[in-house]
């Protein structure tokens, strides 16, 4: 394995990860209600299982989020103008 390709390939993850949340509104509504719900759980002091399955949970919805900006991006790469089939698959 290639210690430096793969720090480099963290590298780009972590800066596509700054840059939907710097961009994306959704993605930041997201971010903002897992903030209130981690506060809620350590206010509610939740047992191991229940944190598992809530970062679980989070890790589930920002991926989908982030694949759901990709998919938008190249829709409006490929068809930048308003077109109703790329309105439905977006």
């Amino acid at each position: 394995m290639n210690f430096k390709k793969t720090l480099k390939s963290f590298k780009y993850a972590f800066t596509g990860i700054g840059d939907l949340a710097r961009t994306e509104n959704n993605f930041r509504m997201h971010l903002l209600a897992f903030l209130i719900v981690i506060l809620t759980s350590f206010t509610l002091r939740i047992n191991k299982k229940e944190w598992l399955i809530i970062v679980f949970l989070i890790g589930f919805v920002l991926t989908a989020e982030a694949f759901n900006t990709a998919i938008e991006k190249i829709c409006d790469f490929i068809h930048p103008e308003l077109h109703p089939k790329i309105g439905k698959i977006k």
